[in-house]
């Protein structure tokens, strides 16, 4: 890697918001010098034994739930849940006639995990 290069790099990682400052020409020689460290770092981990984060540290995508899906997980009605949508904290309105309810919201709130 070239003194040059290091020292955008470098700057660029003191300060991510100066990535703008980063010439055009040096964006792909960068990023090809960030991967090959990516691929060095993991290397070590490896070597080490490391395995990273168990089963239980993975973060799971939120979902948005139909009413249908939910009273089936609350074992509620779906009229119950529009009436008390305003007071339920996982309840989310996309439009004026579009409920939708937030999955990780409807586990939290019952107080475990889903399956």
């Amino acid at each position: 890697m070239s003194p040059e290069l290091r020292a955008q790099l470098g700057a660029v990682l003191a300060d991510p918001a100066r990535v703008s400052e980063v010439p055009p020409e040096a964006v792909a020689r960068m990023l090809t010098e960030v991967v090959h460290l990516l691929g060095h770092l993991a290397a070590r981990l490896q070597a080490e034994g490391h395995r990273g984060p168990g089963p239980d540290a993975r973060v799971r995508p939120d979902r948005l739930l139909t009413p249908g899906e939910s009273s089936a997980i609350l074992g509620v009605t779906e009229r119950w849940l529009y009436r008390h949508a305003d007071q339920l904290p996982f309840a989310r309105r996309l439009s004026r006639k579009c409920l939708r309810f937030s999955e990780s919201g409807v586990y939290k709130y019952l107080g475990r995990t889903p399956k």
